[in-house]
């Protein structure tokens, strides 16, 4: 399989809200990036919330796009298992630059 075929299968296999992380084909690799301030969501909280919060240590940015690629990292390798690609690609260590995670796939 070359690395345009594997994109295709990624594409459909993975809907947009299944992962945090989103994946282009840039060159001769797959780019996958998880960006905090595209994924941010507005919470409200109640009186009681912020009673409750006190006292509460706060997630670092880092752990939070972590979390993420944890998360979408799994879900691509037990893809490529199933697609028996495992062994013939190569995924990067992460990169983090501010609020942005990435990792390749070549």
């Amino acid at each position: 399989m070359n690395i345009n075929e594997l994109f295709e299968e990624i594409q459909d296999e993975f809907i947009v809200e299944e992962l945090n992380g989103e994946f282009i084909l840039q060159a001769k690799c797959i780019v996958w990036s998880y960006n905090l301030e595209d994924s941010s969501e507005e919470i409200d909280y109640t009186e009681e919330d912020e009673d409750n919060m006190f006292g509460f240590d706060s997630v670092t940015s880092e752990e939070l796009l972590l979390e993420g690629y944890q998360e979408d990292f799994i879900k691509i390798e037990e893809f490529l298992d199933e697609l028996e690609e495992l062994d013939n690609w190569t995924i990067s260590p992460t990169d983090i630059v501010d609020e942005v995670i990435i990792f390749k796939i070549f």
